[in-house]
């Protein structure tokens, strides 16, 4: 199942709230390229941005979806769904 909220996409280098959940990163072609799960998204896509010679960067990371999930075990079995859904490149390094 995709992402719940697809049609909440937040820009990438935009402001993020401290909320813990499962995200997504997408390019500028709406491709998925990584997902993730974070106890502060805000914090996590701050660490992601800082890392100029990450891997990411090549891929042009430019929206992030989001799924709020307080539960840390909800959040690893939702983003494992998340990940099987979409496949992304990152996920495979």
């Amino acid at each position: 199942m995709p992402f719940s909220t697809p049609e909440t996409t937040y820009d990438f280098k935009g402001e993020f709230e401290e909320k813990p959940g499962v995200y997504g990163v997408m390019n500028v072609v709406n491709k998925m390229i990584f997902v993730g799960q974070t106890k502060n998204l805000k914090a996590q896509i701050a660490a992601h941005r800082a890392d100029l010679y990450d891997w990411m960067h090549r891929e042009g990371p430019t929206f992030v979806w989001f799924e709020e999930i307080e539960d840390e075990d909800a959040r690893r079995n939702r983003a494992s769904e998340l990940t099987v859904e979409y496949s992304p490149s990152g996920n495979r390094l």
